[in-house]
């Protein structure tokens, strides 16, 4: 559930990228089920976990809509790059975690 809920957003906000994904082969259901379950734990540094996990505490009753736009913000932020990668369905989360992890862990 919120896995579609998170790809009706996305699709809201940018058609686009949800194309280019679905062009390539690549359902929304094949990563988002396991960021919803790891709450974005795996993908993300430490450091960063532990304020997310602490933006979940406090969201209470409202943490599964603060999960949705996380997800889509985390698909969203590195559009640029999800646009120019060609996606095989066995290396797709690894291709997404990468990206994800480079542009996280750079300072700003």
């Amino acid at each position: 559930m919120l896995c579609a809920q998170a790809a009706l957003v996305c699709r809201r906000i940018d058609e686009p990228i949800c194309q280019h994904m679905e062009t390539e082969g690549l359902e929304f259901l094949q990563f988002s089920f396991r960021w919803v379950n790891c709450l974005l734990l795996r993908e993300i540094p430490f450091q960063l976990g532990l304020r997310l996990w602490d933006t979940y505490l406090a969201e209470g009753p409202g943490m599964k809509e603060f999960l949705i736009y996380a997800l889509a913000a985390f698909l969203l932020t590195w559009e640029k790059e999800l646009k120019q990668m060609d996606f095989q369905v066995t290396q797709c989360l690894h291709e997404l975690c990468l990206v994800i992890v480079h542009q996280v862990s750079q300072p700003m």
